[in-house]
């Protein structure tokens, strides 16, 4: 499968820092939903595409 960039909103790639870096679990549903989403929105883009 070929690895494939995938970009993050600014927000969540700072809440991942802090959640993994600085050992802050606030973060952890911040997290959740902000991949929660990503996944969805690029499910609906392969269905798009296809």
């Amino acid at each position: 499968m070929e690895m494939k960039n995938v970009q993050i909103p600014y927000d969540l790639f700072l809440a991942l820092l802090q959640y993994h870096l600085m050992m802050e679990d606030d973060y952890e549903d911040e997290i959740k939903q902000g991949l929660e989403q990503k996944l969805e929105a690029m499910v609906r883009h392969e269905w798009y595409v296809k």
